[in-house]
């Protein structure tokens, strides 16, 4: 028990430590730009211009980190959520809707082969989980490359794959990509290293399972829960 009391207390010491530093760096960039705009000396419009765009950038990025760190913070309060039978196929259509106006300028081809399928979950927790997976695989998907979403039940298990082309190094720590702020070598700037963190302590809670396959060109997210109609047989 000490053990592991030692352990979870080193794991809120690097979490917190991660997120003063993933704060502090847009913070960074903002208060640079701010002293840099306010100089009368200042007179490039075009530096002006790239230092105005560069406090937008780095704003929109803080502000998303702390929307997804409320989130964490909300799953990790509030466990326990009225569960209901979530349809998925129709949530997973949803939201590719939703993205579709997000990435309107993103070049690529979509592959849909889904089933009805019943799992027990939350609304919120559900929408955050697949707009999570369906985002990062638009977001890091080679241009024109081929998004394959597969939705099917076997032996009891309800199994959602999300493939996407891929052009990064197969060394990665696969497991360790599910850590807080941990990056993959495609992630953008953008990219806090939150995402497939929250999307493991999610599935979790709902009592899933979630993995990580790389091949040479597409990254592959199959995540497995148990079924709402063998759940039902069960009780």
């Amino acid at each position: 028990e000490k053990e592991n009391a030692l352990l979870l207390q080193k794991s809120k010491s690097s979490f917190f430590n991660n997120v003063t530093h993933e704060l502090k760096t847009p913070l960074t960039t903002i208060s640079g730009y701010s002293q840099l705009l306010l100089s009368p000396k200042v007179e490039d419009k075009n530096f002006r211009n790239r230092a105005i765009n560069g406090i937008f950038q780095e704003s929109e990025r803080m502000h998303s980190l702390i929307v997804e760190l409320i989130n964490i913070s909300k799953n990790l309060n509030n466990p326990q959520k009225e569960l209901i039978p979530i349809e998925l196929s129709t949530f997973i259509s949803r939201i590719l809707d939703n993205l579709k106006i997000k990435w309107k300028n993103k070049a690529y081809f979509l592959s849909l082969d889904m089933e009805d399928t019943l799992i027990l979950s939350d609304t919120e927790n559900i929408t955050s989980l697949l707009t999570n997976i369906l985002d990062n695989a638009i977001k890091y998907s080679l241009d024109n490359g081929v998004i394959a979403i597969s939705l099917k039940t076997q032996d009891n298990l309800v199994c959602l794959t999300v493939e996407n082309s891929y052009e990064g190094s197969t060394s990665l720590v696969k497991d360790k990509l599910f850590e807080p702020f941990v990056k993959g070598t495609n992630s953008t700037e953008d990219c806090n290293g939150l995402g497939l963190y929250i999307c493991k302590e999610i599935v979790n809670s709902l009592n899933g399972e979630i993995t990580i396959e790389l091949h040479e060109k597409t990254f592959k997210l199959i995540t497995t829960f148990p079924s709402f109609c063998n759940i039902s047989e069960t009780i």
